[in-house]
């Protein structure tokens, strides 16, 4: 098994969040809406976008069929 690289863990949850700020403010929806919608504290979903928190699979999926977008359409691009 390959070991991971925490370093690039880190790059990976800060770009996901930054991506997920980003498509919540060109869509104009308050963070605690979004928040609302996962059953979630505001401040959680914003650990979210600031990278510090991992966001759970399950959430990430939600917020995929929230925003109407394809996984993998979304993920294009990053540094895994």
């Amino acid at each position: 098994m390959a070991k991971t690289d925490p370093y690039m863990n880190d790059i990976f949850y800060k770009e996901l969040g930054a991506r997920l700020l980003d498509m919540r403010k060109e869509r104009r929806i308050r963070l605690k809406d979004i928040a609302t919608y996962l059953e979630i504290s505001y401040q959680q979903y914003q650990k979210y976008e600031a990278g510090i928190t991992r966001i759970p699979l399950d959430r990430f999926l939600r917020l995929m069929r929230f925003y109407k977008l394809n996984m993998t359409r979304f993920l294009k691009g990053m540094i895994y």
